[in-house]
């Protein structure tokens, strides 16, 4: 049990510091970022929520874009190699909080589990992890309003 509560810990503290690094990327990514605490949230609820299915640091599974025998496709990277940047604000939330289903996919739902902050956190923590010309092309194509 401490095993498990110290490699939690440490994972937390590594999507900590990933988010401490890419902060510069993200100053308008999800239409309401102003500073660093905000991702750090985005952070830990990732870590506690999201990490398990779409990798440590986003990189989703491998071979996502393939469906696995049951049809499903496996979870996405959320790091700006998959296609999340393709989405706006409103859909990456309405997927967070519906889940998968209502677009063919079969992630759980999280609105009786994250608020609001906390998935607007999250999707600022991922957007981190873009790539500039990524981040910038989002920001392009669903301006602040």
């Amino acid at each position: 049990m401490v095993a498990k509560k110290l490699i939690q810990l440490l994972l937390s503290i590594s999507i900590l510091l990933s988010g401490i690094l890419f902060n510069d990327q993200i100053a308008f990514a999800s239409n309401n970022i102003q500073d660093s605490k905000f991702i750090m949230h985005g952070a830990v609820k990732y870590a506690k929520n999201c990490a398990v299915c779409h990798g440590k640091i986003a990189q989703g599974t491998p071979n996502w874009h393939e469906p696995d025998a049951n049809g499903n496709y496996p979870p996405p990277p959320l790091d700006g190699s998959g296609h999340t940047w393709h989405h706006s604000k409103k859909v990456l939330t309405m997927v967070i909080k519906k889940g998968g289903k209502p677009m063919g996919g079969v992630m759980p739902a999280f609105e009786n589990k994250l608020s609001d902050k906390d998935i607007s956190s999250i999707i600022a923590w991922f957007q981190s992890h873009w790539p500039e010309k990524i981040l910038k092309t989002w920001q392009g194509n669903y301006p602040k309003k």
